[in-house]
């Protein structure tokens, strides 16, 4: 299985001044000192989706820019749709091969055809009250982004009077932080690694600032004039593309560029763009940024290889592999996040893993070395400090509170039941996280709601039960249970809790506690953050439970009529609005695809298949490349398996006969099987062999092979 990139979230680093350091500001999204560290403050240790939570605020759009704060200001990058398609002269100019070959689908959008707005969010961080949004650029996306971020991945920059944008290929953009235009400069187009998706975001100094433009063509680096936008000075780069942004350090009296790539890491002069010093030895896909501290830079990367550099400042030329290189190190170093440097201790996660490694940053002494995390399970995010609590944020949404030392500290950790992937921020005595769909203000508040108490444990009786799904249900990082229990016959459904020892401390009930369930689910239907439960019944109502707040699981949209004979339910975006959709296998007559809708039950389904079909499973899954979800069904009663590829517009082609045409199958599995990139089906017979039919990357699976 591969494993893709996530394009980075708001990577600004800024060269301190002594008044940024002094003020109870952040500036840029690695914080006033530029290393993910607040030098004073009191963020609180202790908070809940309901305890603590000083104000939360819905984001329009999406993106994964970190809050950037100054005074009572807090700004925010997003992109939305404005839901308007592009003509098909614009659509095809989208149509970019890279590297040979046509993007990989499961990982981009490779064929942009809706017209977006790129915006910028002022809030007043007081209240969480819009301030005011405006508008940087509307125009239909050259290329796609990876499926884990969007279009606004970059965070701003500010000095306390404007506010500086990259948009990358929407253009580099100046405002009053009252929100007019001052200039605007466009740099072209980027294309980026198999349609990755840009995140590289400016840094300044003085008057002047910076942005890097690593891409798949002409890679550059340049300076421009932050009062007028105009070119101070620009400098080509040897490289592909990259998503760190520039560190801009004050060694010896002499102002550098810092820059970290795939070919080299190399320093430029800030006020010509001479190369001052380069160094080998990073991986591809270069996302963390570089840190400052102690004379050195320290630099790392992870993806195919491992990669982490302190490099000493003062040398000149080709540094590789000499004794500018103070320590490396070449296990366990970060994909995604950047380095934290805090008490002169270096903390990194392993790739993107909730495993973090802690060496002192003078000779790079191991303290601990991919330690793991308990509660959090994945990690974007990039660390943060302040005094003697470090910040670490995963991707559920769960925040660990982290003492700084030689050994690995885990105080407590914090779940806000939202994912999350943009770096948090803190200023004074509040911590800011923005979530996949909400922005927080975390403060010690004495009016907030207390977080609420845990059930006992509930042991239930036997029952009926037709399948379980593994999922993480509460965002603490642990695989919970969902139990769908009835068949025929009827039973209570329940929601089993891990408390991560592999034992279950809690159980919620969900349905009505008599359904005839056969499948149960996980699916954010209404895209609230919280995981909700979908319940394939026979010849009952089939229904989605949408979990509030309470940790509780009330009715919601009904799922079609209640007289299908329904033996399955599959959850899967089909129609690539970014919504989860329902597919519904009945025995004995037509299967149905339920789009999501935003209001209401979801009667009116899609016939899916031939409307004559006995299914009793379904696999999802791009089998043609083309980019589009497509269906594989399982069907018994004499009635043939098929093959159904997504054609678009919630159109699907003709059915493709896999099998001998009378197979009794109940399972259907999808999986390169032979190494050559295609996925193939496993299907799971009763009275014949079970087979492995193998794809020839159009669709086609003509060639099998039987075992058991």
């Amino acid at each position: 299985m591969r494993i893709f990139l996530f394009i980075t979230f708001g990577l600004i680093l800024l060269c301190p001044t002594p008044s940024l350091k002094a003020a109870n500001q952040w500036p840029t999204w690695r914080g006033p000192n530029a290393n993910g560290t607040v030098t004073h403050g009191n963020a609180p240790i202790q908070w809940s989706a309901t305890q603590n939570i000083k104000w939360k605020v819905k984001i329009p759009g999406s993106g994964s820019s970190t809050p950037i704060i100054w005074n009572h200001r807090l700004f925010l990058l997003l992109a939305e749709s404005t839901g308007i398609q592009a003509n098909a002269e614009a659509i095809a100019k989208t149509r970019v091969k890279i590297e040979g070959s046509k993007p990989l689908s499961v990982v981009v959008n490779p064929e942009p055809k809706l017209i977006h707005r790129f915006d910028v969010l002022c809030i007043d961080r007081r209240s969480g009250k819009f301030l005011w949004r405006k508008t940087v650029r509307e125009e239909l996306p050259h290329e796609g982004h990876h499926r884990d971020h969007g279009y606004a991945s970059s965070s701003p920059v500010t000095d306390g009077q404007h506010l500086y944008i990259n948009y990358g290929s929407r253009g580099v953009h100046c405002y009053t932080l009252e929100g007019k235009r001052v200039w605007s400069r466009d740099l072209g187009k980027m294309t980026t690694r198999r349609h990755y998706g840009e995140g590289s975001s400016p840094a300044l100094h003085g008057n002047t600032l910076i942005v890097n433009w690593d891409h798949e063509g002409q890679s550059f680096i340049v300076a421009l004039n932050k009062l007028t936008g105009k070119t101070i000075w620009k400098a080509n780069r040897d490289e592909v593309t990259s998503w760190a942004t520039p560190l801009i350090v004050q060694h010896d009296g002499q102002t550098q560029v810092v820059v970290s790539g795939t070919h080299r890491v190399r320093s430029y002069d800030i006020q010509d763009g001479t190369v001052l010093w380069a160094c080998g030895g990073q991986t591809v896909n270069v996302i963390p940024s570089p840190v400052y501290g102690l004379g050195m830079v320290y630099v790392a990367s992870g993806y195919r290889g491992r990669a982490m550099y302190a490099i000493k400042l003062g040398h000149q030329g080709d540094l590789t592999g000499t004794k500018a290189i103070a320590w490396e190190v070449h296990r366990s170093t970060p994909y995604i996040p950047s380095l934290l440097l805090h008490q002169e201790k270096v903390y990194f996660f392993s790739a993107n893993q909730a495993r973090l490694s802690c060496y002192d940053a003078h000779d790079g002494k191991a303290n601990y070395v991919g330690e793991p995390i308990k509660g959090l399970y994945g990690v974007y995010a990039s660390p943060v400090a302040v005094g003697d609590r470090i910040y670490v944020t995963g991707r559920s949404g769960n925040t660990a509170i982290i003492s700084p030392g030689p050994k690995l500290n885990v105080e407590r950790v914090n779940r806000l039941g939202e994912d999350v992937d943009a770096s948090p921020a803190i200023v004074g005595n509040e911590l800011y996280i923005r979530g996949r769909t909400h922005l927080y203000c975390i403060a010690e508040e004495k009016t907030s709601t207390p977080a609420a108490s845990t059930p006992d444990k509930v042991v239930p009786p036997a029952e009926l039960t037709a399948s379980v799904e593994i999922n993480d249900l509460d965002g603490d990082g642990d695989l919970d249970v969902l139990v769908a229990n009835g068949r025929h016959w009827g039973g209570p459904n329940r929601a089993y809790f891990n408390n991560g020892k592999g034992a279950f401390s809690q159980m919620i009930p969900f349905g009505t506690g008599k359904d005839r369930s056969y499948a149960a689910r996980a699916i954010d239907y209404n895209g609230d953050g919280l995981v909700d439960i979908a319940v394939a019944n026979d010849r009952q109502q089939s229904r989605v439970y949408l979990k509030n707040l309470r940790g509780n699981y009330a009715p919601g949209p009904a799922i079609g009529p209640v007289s299908q004979n329904t033996r399955n339910l599959f959850v899967s975006d089909m129609d690539g609005d970014k919504r989860p959709d329902i597919l519904v296998a009945n025995r004995r007559e037509a299967n149905f695809i339920y789009y999501n809708s935003a209001k209401g039950d979801i009667m009116e389904g899609n016939v899916l298949g031939s409307g004559e079909d006995s299914t009793i499973c379904i696999a999802i899954a791009d089998l043609n490349g083309d980019g589009k979800p497509d269906v594989v069904l399982a069907n018994r009663d004499g009635q043939p398996n098929a093959i159904y590829l997504n054609a678009g517009a919630k159109k699907f082609g003709k059915a493709i006969v896999y099998g001998t045409g009378s197979d009794n199958t109940r399972s259907v599995a999808l999986g390169d099987m032979n190494g050559d990139g295609h996925l193939d089906i496993i299907a799971a017979n009763v009275g014949q062999p079970n087979r492995v039919f193998f794809n020839n990357g159009k669709g086609g699976f003509a060639k099998s092979t039987a075992f058991g």
